[in-house]
């Protein structure tokens, strides 16, 4: 898993965050898409592959923790790492957030170091988590190939049985 042009859903309602958030993102060279509204937002996240979000959590008609909730609640997207944007001073959006099991925030006036820090670290930390799926599934097959491999050949007991007066 590589993330050279990681393709980035931006959910954000406020023009004036969207467009400064948009314009970050594109000058660093991320694939973006964006969504103004949940529902279209839903309907994005189920038929793309996304590698991060970045989520407005103060939304108007859903809010960002109970679609937050609906992303993690979404079996091929619940790993994907989602970055809260907070209005300043809000601690506690970001820690109701993080209660529901956010990754990380942060909060307006957006800092575009701190924001391209965020989404690598995130996106390193999502390519860690699946470098470790890949090792436990290609672990999982070593020791289901082990139990065939046992099953088909007979037992070292027989072995020894059979040719101890050979050797």
């Amino acid at each position: 898993m590589c993330y050279k042009n990681p393709k980035i859903l931006v959910i954000e309602d406020n023009p004036d965050n969207l467009e400064h958030v948009s314009s970050i993102l594109i000058k660093a060279r991320f694939q973006l898409e964006i969504a103004v509204n949940g529902l279209y937002a839903m309907t994005r996240l189920a038929s793309n592959n996304y590698d991060l979000v970045i989520l407005d959590l103060s939304k108007p008609g859903i809010n960002g923790k109970d679609f937050f909730s609906l992303i993690k609640s979404s079996s091929h997207i619940e790993d994907l790492p989602v970055i809260f944007i907070i209005p300043p001073g809000e601690k506690k959006d970001f820690m109701s957030g993080m209660d529901v099991g956010g990754y990380d925030f942060v909060s307006t006036p957006i800092n575009e170091k701190e924001l391209l820090t965020r989404i690598n670290y995130q996106l390193e930390l999502k390519n860690a988590r699946y470098q470790i799926k890949k090792s436990e599934s290609f672990k999982s097959s070593l020791r289901y190939a082990s139990q065939i491999q046992a099953s088909l050949l007979p037992s070292s007991q027989l072995l020894d049985d059979q040719f101890s007066s050979y050797f």
